[in-house]
């Protein structure tokens, strides 16, 4: 389930995690643990992207190069998160704003 959280994020954000994370945070602390991991991450990557956009916007695309980037980023980190996962290790992002404590 862990690594399902992780890997989702990319194709689905923040939903397919959270979906998981609801239904089993109480039968499981590592899922209850990497579920707030994956939540933040992909929320803190929606914003970036929402302020990336919004600034894309307002420079006429001068900026147009930083949501693809984002998701790359998305991509490889979730990878990286979710091979952590399926080994039972608890993974911290490198980068990650926690909103869910």
């Amino acid at each position: 389930m862990a690594l399902c959280m992780h890997l989702g994020g990319p194709f689905v954000p923040v939903v397919l995690a959270l979906v998981i994370w609801v239904a089993k945070k109480d039968q499981s602390a590592f899922i209850s643990d990497q579920g707030k991991e994956a939540i933040n991450f992909q929320l803190m990557l929606l914003l970036a992207s929402a302020a990336a956009t919004a600034l894309g916007v307002v420079t006429c695309g001068l900026t147009a190069f930083v949501v693809p980037l984002l998701w790359l980023v998305d991509v490889v980190f979730a990878v990286v998160a979710g091979m952590k996962a399926y080994e039972g290790t608890l993974y911290r992002y490198p980068i990650n704003w926690r909103f869910l404590t």
